[in-house]
C-alpha cells in the first residue's frame, strides 16, 4: 500500500477492538502480548506498548523487522520484536495473557494454519484471548495464482519464490481451527477503498477466541 496513515487505519482498527474484548473478557488476565507478523513502518504493539503492556513480536521477515526497530526507536518504545515463524514460536507454554495476529496466518496453507493455532494455544494463558484474520472466498485476491488444495493458492514473487495464501468459505470453516477455545467473537469484514485499492475489495472474518 505504502500509505502510513491507511496503514494505521487497517491495522490499528483491529488493536482497538482487541482492546474492548480485552476489557469485556479477560481484564484479570496478565498484560503481556505477542504479535505474530509484528514488523511493518506502524507495528500494532506500539498502541499496546501505549495501553501499558509487555510487548513480543515475532515476524519472518528481517526487513519488516528494521522497519518496526525504526518505529520503536522514534518513539521511545520497546517491543521486543524478534525472526521466527509463527509455527514454531520460541516462547515457553503459557507464556501470554494475549495473542494479537492480523492479515497474516492466511499466508500460510491449512496445515500450516492448523500448526500455528495450536502453537498460540500453547503459549497463551489460560482465560487468555487471541485475535486473528483469515482471507474469505468474497475477496477480490480470491482465485490468484494456481490452486493447490481447498481455498489454497501459491503464487510467484518476482525473485522467482513462492507466497501462499489461504482462503475460507464461511465462519463454520474457521471454527475447525479451534479446538480448545471459547468463541468470543466471529465477524465478517468487507473493505473496498477505490482510492487506494482502485477495484479490490478485501474480506476477512475476524476471529477473537479464549482458551479454556
Amino acid at each position: 500500500m505504502g500509505d502510513v496513515r491507511l496503514e494505521k487505519v487497517l491495522y490499528h482498527g483491529p488493536v482497538y477492538k482487541f482492546l474492548f474484548y480485552i476489557n469485556h473478557f479477560a481484564k484479570d488476565v496478565e498484560k503481556k502480548i505477542l504479535d505474530c507478523g509484528a514488523g511493518g513502518s506502524t507495528p500494532p504493539l506500539g498502541l499496546f506498548f501505549e495501553h501499558g503492556y509487555e510487548t513480543h513480536g515475532i515476524d519472518i521477515s528481517p526487513d519488516q523487522i528494521k522497519l518496526a526497530e525504526d518505529f520503536a526507536r522514534k518513539n521511545d518504545m520497546t517491543l521486543n520484536i524478534i525472526q521466527g515463524d509463527m509455527q514454531q514460536l520460541p516462547f515457553d507454554d503459557e507464556s501470554f495473557g494475549f495473542v494479537f495476529s492480523y492479515n497474516t496466518i492466511f499466508h500460510l496453507l491449512r496445515e500450516g494454519t492448523k500448526k500455528a493455532i495450536a502453537e498460540v494455544r500453547r503459549v497463551l494463558k489460560k482465560g487468555g484471548l487471541f485475535f486473528v484474520n483469515f482471507m474469505t472466498y468474497d475477496d477480490g485476491y480470491y482465485g490468484e495464482g494456481k490452486e493447490l488444495g481447498k481455498g489454497e493458492f501459491v503464487l510467484q514473487n518476482d525473485d522467482g519464490s513462492e507466497r501462499y495464501r489461504l482462503f475460507l468459505k464461511d465462519h463454520n470453516e474457521a471454527l475447525e481451527f479451534f479446538d480448545g477455545f471459547e468463541i468470543v467473537l466471529l465477524e465478517n469484514r468487507h473493505i473496498r477503498l477505490p482510492n487506494f485499492w482502485k477495484e479490490y475489495e478485501a474480506s476477512y472474518i475476524d476471529c477473537i477466541v479464549k482458551k479454556n
